[in-house]
C-alpha cells in the first residue's frame, strides 16, 4: 500500500478512473494545494481535464480555524478540535466575523496572494462537476472544507479522489462520491505513512502542474 511519491500515488489513482470506464469529459480537476496538486496532475493528464489548485490552510492552531480562499468572498471556518467527519463544519460567506482576531487579516492577505499565484494569471472558474484530489485524508478537515466551499461556489456534483482513505470515510454517505486506490485497515494514520517519499511541495511545482494542463490557446 506504499507509494514511491505523490506522482506514483496519482498514477495509481488515475488507473482507477480509467478502469472504471466512465465519461469524465465534463469534469474539472481541483487539487488541494500544495501536495494534492501533484497527485491531481496525474489524474488530470490521464483524463485530459483542466487542473486548478485550491488553497486550504491553517489560520492558527491555537485559534483553531481553517480558511479556504480562491472562491471570491467565500470563506469556510470550523473549530479544530480533532473531530473526524463533517459534523464540526460551519459555513460563513463573509470574513468579517474573524477580522477582529489578531493576525487574521495578515494571514488572509498572504493566503489570497498564494491563491492568485497558483491561479497563474487565470481566475479559478468552477464548473458543475468537479473532481477534488488530495494526497491523503486522515481527519477529513481539508477535504471537507474544500467540498463545502466548492458547493457554496455553485458546484453541483463533487467526486473526492484520494489514494488511500481510512475506513470511516466509506462507512457513511457524506453527500459526495469517493474514489480511492485502497481503503486502509487502520483506524487512524498520518498521510505520510503511506509514502516512501513525502517531502514538501514547492509553489513552483504547483504552478508548473497547473500550467501543464492548461490550453495555451486560451491564455
Amino acid at each position: 500500500m506504499f507509494f514511491e511519491n505523490r506522482i506514483d500515488a496519482g498514477e495509481k489513482l488515475a488507473q482507477v478512473f480509467i478502469k472504471g470506464g466512465e465519461d469524465w469529459s465534463d469534469y474539472q480537476v481541483i487539487g488541494l494545494a500544495r501536495g494534492g496538486v501533484i497527485t491531481a496532475l496525474q489524474i488530470a493528464q490521464a483524463l485530459n481535464l483542466p487542473l486548478s489548485a485550491l488553497c486550504v490552510d491553517d489560520l492558527n492552531t491555537s485559534i483553531g480555524f481553517f480558511v479556504i480562499t480562491g472562491l471570491k468572498d467565500y470563506g469556510l471556518f470550523y473549530p479544530n478540535k480533532g473531530n473526524v467527519g463533517p459534523e464540526f463544519l460551519s459555513l460563513s460567506s463573509r470574513f468579517s466575523n474573524l477580522e477582529k482576531i489578531e493576525g487574521f487579516l495578515e494571514f488572509q492577505t498572504k493566503l489570497k496572494a498564494r491563491q492568485e499565484l497558483f491561479n497563474s494569471g487565470q481566475e479559478l472558474c468552477l464548473g458543475a462537476r468537479v473532481i477534488v484530489v488530495d494526497d491523503g485524508l486522515v481527519s477529513g478537515k481539508s477535504a471537507f472544507a474544500a467540498i463545502m466551499a466548492l458547493k457554496t461556489g455553485g458546484v453541483k456534483e463533487i467526486v473526492l479522489a484520494v489514494p488511500v482513505v481510512l475506513p470511516w470515510l466509506m462507512e457513511k454517505d457524506y453527500g459526495f462520491r469517493v474514489i480511492t486506490w485502497r481503503i486502509s485497515k487502520l483506524k487512524g494514520a498520518a498521510t505520510g505513512l503511506f509514502y516512501y517519499n513525502f517531502g514538501d511541495t514547492s509553489d513552483k511545482e504547483v504552478i508548473d502542474a497547473v500550467l501543464s494542463c492548461r490550453d495555451t490557446s486560451e491564455v
